[in-house]
């Protein structure tokens, strides 16, 4: 059985309190939302993750393995790159999301971080999409 990892906790949680720290003394003049936004990053995908877990268990029909096929799926999940872009979808899902709720009318790379909320529903849509396994 695999421990539970808290490292990115740990990272995510950090930077959010080295940002507090910054708003504090001032040196920041940002949005709560956007101080905390690293740790609303963490909690919010890792929230997406179960749910679409447990959506894609009760949906898809998942045939039975043996123990040793299971233990050779569980080491190798850590390392499957659709986990890593839905994360990068999801952080620009936040970030829009931040910039839509603040109603900013900057946009940056191209409208990519416009806020707009068609921006928003896509990478809202291409993190969950995402975190489906890809066939084998």
């Amino acid at each position: 059985m695999k421990d539970i990892q808290s490292q990115g906790f740990y990272v995510f949680g950090g930077l959010t309190a080295v940002l507090i720290v910054l708003k504090f003394a001032a040196v920041v003049d940002w949005s709560w939302w956007r101080v905390c936004l690293a740790l609303i990053i963490f909690l919010g995908f890792n929230l997406f993750y179960i749910i679409v877990g447990f959506i894609y268990l009760t949906v898809a029909p998942v045939e039975e393995q043996s123990p040793d096929e299971d233990s050779r799926l569980l080491e190798n999940d850590a390392t499957i790159s659709y986990y890593w872009i839905a994360l990068g979808f999801f952080v620009i899902f936040a970030e829009n999301g931040i910039r839509w709720l603040e109603n900013t009318e900057v946009t940056h790379w191209f409208g990519l971080f416009s806020g707009e909320p068609i921006i928003l529903g896509l990478f809202g849509g291409l993190s969950v999409v995402q975190q489906f396994p890809a066939s084998t």
